[in-house]
Protein backbone atom coordinates (compact mmCIF):
# COMPACT_ATOMS: atom_id res chain seq x y z
CA UNK A 1 0.00 0.00 0.00
CA UNK A 2 2.83 2.05 0.59
CA UNK A 3 5.81 2.93 -1.99
CA UNK A 4 9.11 3.04 -0.33
CA UNK A 5 9.84 6.67 -0.98
CA UNK A 6 8.10 8.83 1.83
CA UNK A 7 6.50 11.33 -0.81
CA UNK A 8 3.74 9.16 -2.45
CA UNK A 9 0.94 10.37 -2.32
CA UNK A 10 -0.29 7.00 -1.97
CA UNK A 11 0.35 7.28 1.70
CA UNK A 12 -2.88 9.13 2.33
CA UNK A 13 -5.32 6.57 0.74
CA UNK A 14 -4.41 3.42 3.22
CA UNK A 15 -7.49 1.20 3.35
CA UNK A 16 -8.46 -0.04 6.79
CA UNK A 17 -9.55 -3.69 7.27
CA UNK A 18 -11.46 -4.71 10.46
CA UNK A 19 -7.76 -6.13 12.44
CA UNK A 20 -6.91 -2.28 12.09
CA UNK A 21 -3.56 -2.18 13.58
CA UNK A 22 -2.12 1.40 12.19
CA UNK A 23 -1.96 3.94 13.92
CA UNK A 24 -5.24 7.18 13.34
CA UNK A 25 -4.50 9.27 11.10
CA UNK A 26 -4.62 12.19 14.10
CA UNK A 27 -4.21 11.60 17.42
CA UNK A 28 -6.99 9.62 19.17
CA UNK A 29 -7.95 11.01 21.55
CA UNK A 30 -7.86 14.98 23.16
CA UNK A 31 -9.04 16.88 26.12
CA UNK A 32 -10.28 20.66 25.67
CA UNK A 33 -7.62 23.71 27.49
CA UNK A 34 -9.21 27.20 28.40
CA UNK A 35 -7.08 29.15 26.25
CA UNK A 36 -3.33 30.86 27.46
CA UNK A 37 -4.10 31.35 31.00
CA UNK A 38 -4.59 27.71 31.65
CA UNK A 39 -2.07 26.29 29.24
CA UNK A 40 0.84 28.87 30.67
CA UNK A 41 -0.36 27.39 34.04
CA UNK A 42 0.33 24.00 32.85
CA UNK A 43 3.33 24.80 31.35
CA UNK A 44 4.84 26.77 34.02
CA UNK A 45 5.48 29.56 31.72
CA UNK A 46 4.41 33.33 31.27
CA UNK A 47 0.86 33.64 29.75
CA UNK A 48 2.35 36.21 27.31
CA UNK A 49 4.70 33.56 25.48
CA UNK A 50 1.76 31.51 24.72
CA UNK A 51 0.26 31.99 21.22
CA UNK A 52 -3.10 29.88 20.35
CA UNK A 53 -2.89 28.66 17.06
CA UNK A 54 -5.71 26.92 14.82
CA UNK A 55 -3.96 23.94 14.23
CA UNK A 56 -0.69 22.52 14.79
CA UNK A 57 0.39 22.81 11.20
CA UNK A 58 -0.10 26.20 10.84
CA UNK A 59 2.17 26.97 14.07
CA UNK A 60 5.17 25.11 12.36
CA UNK A 61 4.30 26.85 9.20
CA UNK A 62 4.33 30.30 11.09
CA UNK A 63 7.49 29.06 13.09
CA UNK A 64 9.41 28.18 9.90
CA UNK A 65 8.06 31.26 8.34
CA UNK A 66 9.89 33.38 11.10
CA UNK A 67 12.70 31.14 12.08
CA UNK A 68 14.15 30.72 8.07
CA UNK A 69 14.50 31.94 4.45
CA UNK A 70 14.36 29.73 1.31
CA UNK A 71 17.39 27.69 0.86
CA UNK A 72 18.15 27.88 4.63
CA UNK A 73 18.50 24.23 6.88
CA UNK A 74 16.18 22.84 9.73
CA UNK A 75 17.57 19.58 11.40
CA UNK A 76 14.63 16.89 11.45
CA UNK A 77 14.81 13.39 13.13
CA UNK A 78 15.15 10.31 11.08
CA UNK A 79 12.34 7.93 11.65
CA UNK A 80 10.56 10.82 12.12
CA UNK A 81 7.14 12.44 11.85
CA UNK A 82 6.54 13.07 7.54
CA UNK A 83 4.72 16.24 8.23
CA UNK A 84 7.76 17.98 9.54
CA UNK A 85 9.82 17.62 6.00
CA UNK A 86 7.00 17.79 4.55
CA UNK A 87 6.20 21.19 6.10
CA UNK A 88 9.99 22.39 5.59
CA UNK A 89 9.73 21.47 2.11
CA UNK A 90 6.21 23.73 1.26
CA UNK A 91 8.36 26.73 3.03
CA UNK A 92 11.10 26.73 1.00
CA UNK A 93 13.68 24.88 3.62
CA UNK A 94 16.49 22.08 3.51
CA UNK A 95 15.72 19.69 5.82
CA UNK A 96 19.15 17.57 7.44
CA UNK A 97 18.27 13.73 9.27
CA UNK A 98 19.76 13.29 12.15
CA UNK A 99 19.41 9.39 12.57
CA UNK A 100 17.78 8.13 16.03
CA UNK A 101 20.32 4.86 16.92
CA UNK A 102 18.93 2.09 19.11
CA UNK A 103 21.42 2.22 22.02
CA UNK A 104 20.30 -0.88 24.80
CA UNK A 105 16.73 -1.05 23.40
CA UNK A 106 16.44 2.40 23.42
CA UNK A 107 16.25 5.04 21.12
CA UNK A 108 18.75 7.58 21.31
CA UNK A 109 19.63 11.00 19.52
CA UNK A 110 23.57 11.30 20.12
CA UNK A 111 24.98 14.62 20.74
CA UNK A 112 28.04 13.90 18.35
CA UNK A 113 25.51 13.18 15.51
CA UNK A 114 23.51 16.67 16.16
CA UNK A 115 26.47 18.83 16.60
CA UNK A 116 27.88 17.05 13.38
CA UNK A 117 24.77 17.82 11.56
CA UNK A 118 24.58 21.80 12.40
CA UNK A 119 26.31 24.21 10.21
CA UNK A 120 26.08 27.84 9.24
CA UNK A 121 23.20 27.34 7.17
CA UNK A 122 20.99 26.12 10.32
CA UNK A 123 18.28 27.72 11.51
CA UNK A 124 16.39 25.26 13.74
CA UNK A 125 15.82 21.64 14.87
CA UNK A 126 12.67 19.83 14.75
CA UNK A 127 11.91 17.40 17.22
CA UNK A 128 8.90 15.39 19.05
CA UNK A 129 8.62 14.32 22.65
CA UNK A 130 7.06 11.82 21.68
CA UNK A 131 8.37 11.67 18.73
CA UNK A 132 6.44 10.28 16.09
CA UNK A 133 6.61 6.85 15.26
CA UNK A 134 9.16 5.86 17.70
CA UNK A 135 7.70 7.59 20.98
CA UNK A 136 11.79 8.79 21.83
CA UNK A 137 11.25 11.19 24.61
CA UNK A 138 13.72 14.40 25.15
CA UNK A 139 15.39 13.62 28.12
CA UNK A 140 17.11 15.90 30.68
CA UNK A 141 20.58 15.01 29.96
CA UNK A 142 20.17 15.95 25.89
CA UNK A 143 18.24 18.72 26.92
CA UNK A 144 21.44 20.32 28.60
CA UNK A 145 23.46 19.26 25.41
CA UNK A 146 20.61 21.13 23.08
CA UNK A 147 21.06 24.06 24.82
CA UNK A 148 24.46 24.50 23.72
CA UNK A 149 23.06 24.74 20.17
CA UNK A 150 22.70 28.05 18.85
CA UNK A 151 19.67 27.84 16.92
CA UNK A 152 16.41 27.73 18.50
CA UNK A 153 14.80 23.68 18.95
CA UNK A 154 11.14 23.67 18.11
CA UNK A 155 9.41 20.53 20.15
CA UNK A 156 6.40 19.52 19.03
CA UNK A 157 4.20 17.87 22.21
CA UNK A 158 1.11 17.30 20.80
CA UNK A 159 1.22 13.41 21.92
CA UNK A 160 3.21 14.02 25.77
CA UNK A 161 -0.24 13.35 27.95
CA UNK A 162 0.96 15.87 30.60
CA UNK A 163 2.29 18.67 31.63
CA UNK A 164 5.25 16.53 33.74
CA UNK A 165 6.57 14.99 29.99
CA UNK A 166 6.81 18.42 28.61
CA UNK A 167 10.66 19.61 28.60
CA UNK A 168 9.85 22.91 29.79
CA UNK A 169 9.67 20.90 33.07
CA UNK A 170 13.37 20.77 32.83
CA UNK A 171 15.25 23.01 35.40
CA UNK A 172 17.51 24.37 32.66
CA UNK A 173 14.63 27.12 32.13
CA UNK A 174 14.57 28.70 35.26
CA UNK A 175 18.54 29.39 34.33
CA UNK A 176 20.32 31.71 32.10
CA UNK A 177 21.89 28.91 30.07
CA UNK A 178 18.01 27.62 28.92
CA UNK A 179 17.75 27.42 25.19
CA UNK A 180 15.29 29.12 23.16
CA UNK A 181 12.68 26.63 22.71
CA UNK A 182 9.12 26.36 21.05
CA UNK A 183 6.90 23.70 22.43
CA UNK A 184 3.44 23.06 20.44
CA UNK A 185 0.88 21.47 20.85
CA UNK A 186 -2.04 20.93 18.70
CA UNK A 187 -3.91 24.65 19.38
CA UNK A 188 -0.87 26.11 21.15
CA UNK A 189 2.81 27.23 21.14
CA UNK A 190 4.93 28.41 23.79
CA UNK A 191 8.10 30.62 23.38
CA UNK A 192 10.76 29.62 26.26
CA UNK A 193 14.18 31.02 27.02
CA UNK A 194 16.13 34.16 27.68
CA UNK A 195 14.05 37.45 27.17
CA UNK A 196 16.52 38.83 24.72
CA UNK A 197 15.90 35.88 22.24
CA UNK A 198 12.42 34.95 22.94
CA UNK A 199 11.01 38.57 22.92
CA UNK A 200 12.09 39.30 18.97
CA UNK A 201 10.80 35.84 18.39
CA UNK A 202 7.61 36.76 19.86
CA UNK A 203 7.22 39.94 17.97
CA UNK A 204 7.86 38.26 14.80
CA UNK A 205 5.17 36.10 15.28
CA UNK A 206 2.52 38.49 16.28
CA UNK A 207 3.18 40.44 12.80
CA UNK A 208 3.12 36.84 11.08
CA UNK A 209 -0.16 36.12 13.14
CA UNK A 210 -2.40 37.51 10.09
CA UNK A 211 -1.39 35.11 7.54
CA UNK A 212 -0.82 31.77 9.64
CA UNK A 213 -2.72 31.90 12.95
CA UNK A 214 -5.89 32.68 11.47
CA UNK A 215 -9.46 30.64 12.09
CA UNK A 216 -10.93 29.62 15.64
CA UNK A 217 -9.38 31.08 18.90
CA UNK A 218 -9.19 29.71 22.47
CA UNK A 219 -8.82 25.92 22.46
CA UNK A 220 -5.72 23.82 22.76
CA UNK A 221 -5.65 20.41 22.85
CA UNK A 222 -3.88 17.97 24.79
CA UNK A 223 -3.05 14.33 24.32
CA UNK A 224 -4.76 11.71 26.69
CA UNK A 225 -3.09 8.24 26.40
CA UNK A 226 -4.75 5.15 25.75
CA UNK A 227 -5.81 3.27 29.01
CA UNK A 228 -4.75 0.25 26.58
CA UNK A 229 -1.19 1.08 25.61
CA UNK A 230 0.94 -0.63 28.10
CA UNK A 231 -1.07 -3.62 28.11
CA UNK A 232 -0.84 -3.47 24.26
CA UNK A 233 2.74 -3.20 24.02
CA UNK A 234 3.42 -6.18 26.71
CA UNK A 235 1.09 -8.26 23.90
CA UNK A 236 3.16 -7.34 20.81
CA UNK A 237 6.48 -8.25 22.71
CA UNK A 238 4.80 -11.25 24.12
CA UNK A 239 3.18 -12.66 20.77
CA UNK A 240 6.43 -11.65 18.74
CA UNK A 241 9.14 -13.49 21.19
CA UNK A 242 11.54 -15.84 19.79
CA UNK A 243 11.10 -14.52 16.22
CA UNK A 244 13.68 -11.96 14.26
CA UNK A 245 10.77 -9.15 15.10
CA UNK A 246 12.38 -6.31 17.68
CA UNK A 247 10.65 -4.21 19.23
CA UNK A 248 12.15 -1.41 21.14
CA UNK A 249 11.17 0.84 23.85
CA UNK A 250 8.03 3.25 23.89
CA UNK A 251 8.67 6.19 26.36
CA UNK A 252 5.44 7.79 24.87
CA UNK A 253 2.80 8.32 22.50
CA UNK A 254 0.89 6.04 21.49
CA UNK A 255 2.63 3.88 18.47
CA UNK A 256 4.89 1.12 18.58
CA UNK A 257 7.80 0.25 16.29
CA UNK A 258 8.94 -3.41 14.85
CA UNK A 259 11.54 -4.05 13.00
CA UNK A 260 10.80 -6.73 11.02
CA UNK A 261 12.82 -9.87 9.07
CA UNK A 262 15.28 -8.18 6.42
CA UNK A 263 13.61 -10.40 3.42
CA UNK A 264 11.12 -8.20 2.96
CA UNK A 265 10.83 -4.18 2.37
CA UNK A 266 9.02 -2.10 4.75
CA UNK A 267 6.22 -2.32 1.71
CA UNK A 268 6.34 -5.94 1.34
CA UNK A 269 5.62 -6.61 5.02
CA UNK A 270 2.76 -3.95 5.29
CA UNK A 271 1.00 -5.50 2.10
CA UNK A 272 1.92 -9.25 2.87
CA UNK A 273 -0.42 -8.34 6.06
CA UNK A 274 -2.92 -6.26 3.74
CA UNK A 275 -3.10 -9.50 1.98
CA UNK A 276 -4.28 -11.36 5.15
CA UNK A 277 -6.65 -8.61 6.38
CA UNK A 278 -4.18 -6.59 8.59
CA UNK A 279 -3.99 -3.16 8.17
CA UNK A 280 -0.65 -1.73 9.73
CA UNK A 281 1.56 1.30 8.78
CA UNK A 282 5.03 1.03 6.79
CA UNK A 283 7.67 2.53 8.04
CA UNK A 284 8.50 3.37 4.83
CA UNK A 285 6.05 6.66 5.92
CA UNK A 286 8.91 7.54 8.24
CA UNK A 287 11.97 7.36 7.13
CA UNK A 288 13.89 4.88 8.98
CA UNK A 289 17.35 4.70 8.43
CA UNK A 290 17.52 0.96 7.94
CA UNK A 291 16.20 -2.24 8.22
CA UNK A 292 12.06 -3.01 7.37
CA UNK A 293 9.66 -1.50 10.05
CA UNK A 294 6.00 -1.52 10.64
CA UNK A 295 4.32 0.61 12.94
CA UNK A 296 1.27 -0.39 15.51
CA UNK A 297 -1.57 1.67 16.94
CA UNK A 298 -0.84 1.19 21.17
CA UNK A 299 -4.45 2.43 21.13
CA UNK A 300 -5.80 -0.83 19.47
CA UNK A 301 -8.74 -2.84 21.28
CA UNK A 302 -6.29 -5.29 22.94
CA UNK A 303 -8.77 -7.95 21.66
CA UNK A 304 -8.43 -6.66 17.66
CA UNK A 305 -4.62 -6.62 18.58
CA UNK A 306 -4.47 -10.06 19.56
CA UNK A 307 -5.79 -11.65 16.25
CA UNK A 308 -4.08 -9.21 14.26
CA UNK A 309 -0.64 -10.25 16.03
CA UNK A 310 -1.62 -13.75 15.84
CA UNK A 311 -1.45 -13.50 11.52
CA UNK A 312 1.76 -11.47 11.93
CA UNK A 313 3.28 -13.89 13.79
CA UNK A 314 2.49 -17.18 11.71
CA UNK A 315 3.60 -14.82 8.41
CA UNK A 316 6.64 -14.01 10.17
CA UNK A 317 7.36 -17.70 11.38
CA UNK A 318 6.35 -18.67 7.38
CA UNK A 319 9.44 -19.69 5.85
Amino acid sequence: MFSERSDRPEQARRRRHELDLAPPDEAAAFAPHEGHARIAAELGIDPERVVLVPSAAAAMLGLLYVLGDAGNEVLVTAPGDPRARELATVSGLVTTAIALRIVDGRWTLEAEALFDAASERTRALLIGSPSVPTGWVVDGELLEVLAELTVPIVVDERLRGDARRSILAHPIFATEHAPLTIVHGERWLAVAGPADRAEPLLARLERAAAAFFVGERGVARAWTASAHAAENLALIRRVLAGTRCEVPDVEGGARACVRMPHERTSDAWTEALDARGVTVESGAAYDFHEGAWIVLSLATEPSVLARGLAILRELVDTP
